[in-house]
């Protein structure tokens, strides 16, 4: 099967039980935060638990959202954000927080005009819809894993 097959295929799939929506309001966008913590903060513990049960940061504010709804189930299974920077003072995440895991130098982001990138980031699935019913690992520990190589390698 060539590539644009398979890629026709999932598209199908994924068009036949998954809508994305854009969030274009601030109740949507508080589904997008309530998402983030119950897999970031109450599942993964990888931030803490907040008060207001909504995972949100400092880059929130410069982002675009998207939400992707479960036709089925007429139920939000994940989020994702898109943060952008227009100026030399609004860094990505990635520029922020982990900046030498970009190991090739012509990807480094003062190569590029401001306003051309942007950065994928917290992409959160929640667990019901993260593994199929006979999937027979799960990941259980509250405990932060420990990656050997940064996820955000960009050899």
């Amino acid at each position: 099967m060539k590539i644009y097959d398979q890629i026709n295929v999932i598209d199908k799939h994924f068009s036949q039980f998954l809508s994305p929506e854009m969030t274009n309001t601030r109740a949507l966008r508080d589904k997008v935060f309530k998402i983030r913590h119950a897999v970031y903060c109450d599942e993964l513990a990888f931030e803490s638990v907040k008060e207001n049960g909504k995972e949100q940061d400092e880059f929130d504010q410069q982002s675009s959202f998207a939400l992707i709804r479960h036709k089925p189930k007429n139920a939000y299974a994940s989020c994702v954000r898109v943060v952008t920077s227009d100026h030399d003072r609004l860094l990505l995440p990635i520029e922020k927080n982990c900046l030498n895991a970009i190991k090739s130098s012509q990807l480094h982001p003062n190569n590029f005009p401001r306003e051309t990138i942007a950065e994928i980031s917290r992409l959160a699935v929640k667990s019901d819809y993260r593994r199929r019913k006979n999937d027979k690992y799960k990941y259980l520990s509250r405990k932060r894993p420990s990656f050997k190589t940064s996820p955000a390698d960009l050899n």
